[in-house]
């Protein structure tokens, strides 16, 4: 009985066909992977561009809100809470840096009396016995936050000295020497912390 014949053009035929049907999703597949990475890394590039602008503009904002209120203090040769609030309303802070939770200025206060110096100021800006300087001790200097904006929900700050943490200490002792405005590493504020 007589065999057929072996066509080996069909089977390469079919090999290649088989091959090809195999190989080229795997091509198309890696292909849009390339594709759909670099996609997203431009996303990711995109949107890390966009907090960064975020969070510059954000900075800057603060930094003029911090040098307005530099301006401010040092133009005036006595500035009464009253006058400090007006300030701080007429820079509209909800619409320019918006979710910022105050605005404050503390005062310097050191030598043998800075105690009693700095309760004498707050009840100067204050009136009567309302703050007092926190947390109670003798020190060489104090730096009490004597007034803050908006008073709501951040009087408790009123009279706490921020030469008490060691982060703010570091600051104002390194804004006192430059001049410079100085960012305090993270702290908790003292109108969040329910122990102070």
């Amino acid at each position: 009985e007589a065999r057929p014949a072996f066509n080996t053009r069909a089977l390469a035929a079919a090999l290649l066909t088989t091959l090809a049907a195999a190989v080229l999703p795997a091509i198309y597949w890696v292909s849009r992977n390339q594709l759909a990475e670099q996609d997203l890394r431009s996303a990711i590039s995109m949107e890390s561009s966009n907090i960064k602008y975020l969070l510059q503009n954000q900075f800057n904002g603060f930094e003029l809100i911090a040098r307005s209120v530099k301006g401010f203090m040092e133009g005036s040769d006595n500035v009464s809470a009253q006058e400090f609030h007006v300030f701080i309303e007429s820079l509209g802070l909800s619409s320019i840096s918006p979710g910022l939770q105050g605005v404050g200025f503390a005062r310097w206060i050191s030598g043998d009396d800075a105690a009693a110096q700095a309760q004498a100021l707050l009840r100067d800006k204050h009136g009567g016995n309302r703050y007092a300087i926190k947390p109670f001790g003798v020190r060489q200097a104090y730096a009490p936050i004597i007034f803050m904006e908006p008073a709501q929900g951040n009087d408790k700050s009123i009279g706490f000295d921020i030469l008490t943490v060691d982060e703010a200490r570091n600051s104002a002792l390194l804004a006192s020497e430059t001049g410079d405005l100085i960012a305090t590493e993270k702290i908790t504020l003292v109108q969040d912390d329910p122990d102070k």
